[in-house]
């Protein structure tokens, strides 16, 4: 299939309908040459997330989510501060939410959770380096935190117990990665992570 087909010949940006310190809703026109398809966009910024890796258990912390209005076990994470990288955000994360130093990031995957009307996003990483430190997080925010081993983790998800798309993503790609066949590729970029 021709990509140059399906391009659009312009991309317009209309207008801003709503706009916080967090979040701006904003109105896109893509102009194609048979049609024009009208995009609303909400901008959330990037967020990280880690996958923090000791003993074969990964940590999950408790927090307070909306859409369930119940707590929800998720990986440690949240949004980038403005002009902080990735790597520096997925530090701060882990100190304020779980109060872990962490010394060895690995990236994980990069994804985006939406492609048309969400823009947000989000960097993965895995760490096994790190240290602990008692923990009081900020008020309002985790609630708990649990070490649980990574196939448990696998049947919360299983289970409908972990419903975050950040955390079942990471937690599937480091389930798929500590068990991906050992090829060359894969050999050496275990050893790397170790």
């Amino acid at each position: 299939m021709d990509n140059d087909l399906l391009s659009p010949l312009s991309i317009e940006p209309q207008s801003i309908l709503y706009r916080d310190r967090n979040h701006v809703v904003q109105k896109i026109v893509a102009r194609f040459p048979d049609f024009s398809k009208e995009y609303f966009v909400s901008r959330f910024g990037e967020r990280i997330g880690v996958v923090l890796l000791r003993a074969g258990a990964v940590l999950l912390v408790r927090q307070y989510r909306l859409f369930l209005n119940a707590l929800s076990w998720e990986i440690p994470g949240g949004g980038l501060d403005h002009k902080e990288s990735p790597k520096a955000g997925a530090r701060r994360e882990c100190r304020e939410e779980a109060g872990i130093v962490c010394r060895g990031l690995i990236p994980l995957v990069t994804y985006h959770p939406g492609l048309d009307t969400l823009w947000n996003p989000t960097h993965l990483f895995c760490c096994r380096d790190f240290e602990e430190r008692p923990h009081a997080p900020r008020r309002g925010e985790v609630t708990e935190r649990a070490w649980v081993p990574l196939a448990s983790a696998m049947d919360m998800i299983r289970r409908g117990e972990i419903l975050d798309s950040m955390s079942l993503v990471a937690l599937l790609a480091v389930g798929a990665r500590l068990h991906e066949p050992l090829t060359e590729g894969a050999r050496a970029t275990r050893e790397a992570s170790d």
